[in-house]
C-alpha cells in the first residue's frame, strides 16, 4: 500500500434531489494494480467509491466572480 499526495482533488457524490456535493480527497491509495480516493467521515478515513451516492473524482474547482 501506498499513499499518494491528492492535492486539489475531490470526490463528488449525489443527494437524492439530484443536487451534488463535494468532500475533498485527503491522499490517494494505491494497492496493487488500483488506485482509490480517500476522504475523512467523521475523523476515519474511508474510500470515496465504497460511499453511498459517489459519482466521481474530479479537480477542485473555485468559484471566480464574474465579470461584465
Amino acid at each position: 500500500m501506498t499513499l499518494l499526495n491528492a492535492t486539489d482533488y475531490e470526490a463528488v457524490f449525489t443527494t437524492p434531489e439530484n443536487d451534488t456535493y463535494r468532500i475533498p480527497l485527503i491522499c490517494w491509495r494505491e494497492d496493487k494494480d488500483q488506485i482509490y480516493g480517500m476522504i475523512l467521515i467523521k475523523g476515519q478515513p474511508h474510500r470515496a467509491d465504497q460511499i453511498r451516492h459517489f459519482l466521481r473524482y474530479d479537480t477542485r474547482t473555485t468559484t471566480r466572480p464574474h465579470h461584465t
